[in-house]
């Protein structure tokens, strides 16, 4: 990587962190815009007398766009830098994306846009844009331990998200299932033994045992939700592990 040392003359940089990599080193940041207020988008229908009935709203997700600028000590080194940024830059799927003014939250998105803003004797001002798939941001990871004795939790965070079941079986059993006022409800049907590492997951309805598919074992009347916000009452047959993202807008 480049050593730029923009501190010496524009003051301590702004960070941006991409998929794990300080990318700060390459550029330095002017603006970043997108993470401002989450707007609604409303759904309505017309009426006959021309008003109209609200049905519901969906959080739309916002890109974020970050202003930068490139300074090097050749037009050479310039060519260089670029053809390593977009190297760095070129993912296959949204990755995570965060700041240095607000290192506890973490963005998901993807390159989908660069507007070149101009560029003379080594100096390049340029504007990238970062498609989003969520309206929201992560922070902390929550683990909450699931007895066999009925609990209540807290979910934190302002709005859904979706979970991971971790179990790691100390005794033979033939089922495993947990339970919740919620609506979350989870049965699998299965010869399980001591030793046996079980792994349920909200998105894409994995679920693994040992590392091996097993969702042929996950009864009809299983019933997959995100988890809300507020307070919720968790027991399982076997102790686990519930896991769980915060999600803020």
């Amino acid at each position: 990587m480049f050593d730029i040392a923009y501190d010496e003359y524009l003051g301590e940089p702004f960070r941006m962190i991409h998929n794990g990599v300080d990318i700060s080193g390459y550029f330095y940041v002017l603006d970043v815009k997108g993470r401002s207020l989450s707007p609604n988008e409303i759904h309505a229908t017309q009426r006959f007398n021309g008003s109209y009935r609200f049905k519901k709203r969906t959080k739309t997700p916002v890109p974020l766009t970050v202003k930068a600028m490139m300074v090097c000590e050749s037009d050479f080194e310039l060519r260089e830098k670029l053809n390593e940024l977009n190297g760095i830059l070129s993912t296959e799927e949204p990755v995570t994306i965060s700041f240095s003014d607000e290192p506890e939250f973490t963005y998901y998105g993807i390159l989908s846009s660069v507007t070149e803003d101009g560029e003379v004797n080594g100096t390049h001002l340029f504007t990238m844009t970062f498609w989003r798939p969520e309206a929201s941001k992560t922070k902390e990871t929550k683990r909450l331990l699931i007895s066999t004795t009925t609990a209540q939790f807290i979910i934190t965070g302002q709005t859904e998200t979706p979970w991971v079941i971790e179990v790691d079986f100390a005794q033979a059993t033939s089922s495993f299932k947990l339970e919740s006022n919620v609506g979350l409800y989870i049965l699998l049907n299965y010869e399980f033994v001591a030793g046996d590492r079980l792994v349920i997951s909200f998105d894409g309805r994995k679920v693994f045992l040992n590392g091996k598919d097993l969702r042929s074992a996950v009864s009809m009347s299983s019933n997959y939700v995100l988890l809300q916000p507020g307070e919720v009452i968790l027991k399982a047959s076997h102790d686990c592990d519930l896991i769980y993202d915060e999600r803020f807008y």
